[in-house]
């Protein structure tokens, strides 16, 4: 396919890109006024599923933002940025920082030498089977259906994405990323408080961002980890393999793919990432005959979180009960 496959999907459109960054922050802003409404009258059952519907809404503004770190939501290079920094007071990820780090993904995803960076912690069986027991039962808990994709997201964008880390404090530019961001949240966040009232504003956000930080984990989560997944050493990797087999797409229907701004065609995305997400589904469908995808449909999606460890042997993703004492 050459070294830009689908590069006709590549295309950017200014008017596309307005009206979903401006449909999607109005529906964002009015569900948010909704659920704060039922919250403050403590009607907290009608509230629920606003809040989940609106944590969905998050994490669209979430992929909108990842657009442009990739510079593909525009056609200009400076809106890309202006408007990647705005969201990022409402998805509460250093726009900057987390960038590079996405982009350093991109670059390695797959790759055994080179985990540790915008992914999730990995060992293989070996690896495993020579840590310490404290080690296993950190990595066990982290491994956790409740850390993984429960209180982790959680604390993953609301204290983790706040403290800027060694490579991070080396790198000026990715340190003002993570400090300014900081101050506008406090200032943002702060003005909310003090409008919306303590209590009622966190009791309306706090849930809005737990869903949408473990709706998102969670489907980063789907989109590379099933039993067939793609890992390799620095000798064997390759990045189209690592794209095509190991990045999934996630059948969840058409009102999921709205609701996430199409980024479950996730395979698409990883072969050409300079396409936008209003054109990742068109991509996929306009070309089922000449690619071969691993769909994931809703009870692999829900169960994604069994699979622990990559076996170097078998290659492919085992239990921790596959692993012999």
């Amino acid at each position: 396919m050459g070294s830009k496959p689908f590069a006709a999907y590549a295309e950017k459109n200014d008017r596309r890109a307005i009206l979903e960054l401006v449909l999607n922050f109005a529906s964002f802003l009015a569900l948010w006024a909704l659920a704060y409404v039922l919250v403050n009258s403590g009607q907290y059952l009608w509230a629920l599923p606003v809040i989940v519907l609106n944590g969905f809404l998050l994490v669209r503004l979430f992929v909108l933002q990842h657009d442009c770190g990739h510079n593909v939501f525009f056609s200009n290079h400076k809106w890309n940025n202006r408007v990647g920094k705005f969201l990022s007071i409402f998805t509460l990820a250093p726009y900057d920082w987390w960038r590079i780090d996405h982009s350093k993904h991109h670059a390695q995803s797959g790759h055994l030498e080179k985990r540790g960076t915008g992914d999730i912690w990995l060992l293989t069986v070996d690896e495993y089977k020579n840590i310490g027991a404290l080690e296993k039962f950190y990595y066990r808990l982290y491994r956790s259906a409740f850390v993984l994709v429960g209180i982790g997201p959680l604390l993953l964008f609301l204290v983790r994405m706040r403290i800027p880390d060694a490579f991070t404090r080396s790198h000026p530019k990715l340190l003002k990323s993570v400090l300014y961001t900081n101050v506008a949240i406090v200032i943002f966040y702060g003005a909310l408080l003090t409008i919306f009232g303590p209590v009622s504003f966190l009791l309306t956000h706090l849930p809005i961002v737990m869903v949408a930080s473990s709706l998102g984990v969670w489907m980063f989560t789907v989109q590379h980890t099933y039993e067939d997944a793609y890992w390799a050493h620095d000798e064997t990797w390759d990045f189209n393999k690592a794209a095509w087999e190991g990045s999934s797409v996630l059948r969840l229907g058409n009102t999921f793919d709205f609701l996430t701004a199409n980024i479950c065609y996730h395979n698409i995305h990883h072969v050409n990432s300079q396409i936008p997400s209003y054109n990742l589904k068109r991509c996929y469908h306009e070309n089922l005959d000449s690619i071969s995808s691993r769909e994931i449909y809703l009870a692999e999606a829900l169960s994604v979180t069994k699979w622990k460890l990559w076996c170097e042997e078998r290659e492919c993703m085992v239990r921790f009960s596959d692993v012999p004492a």
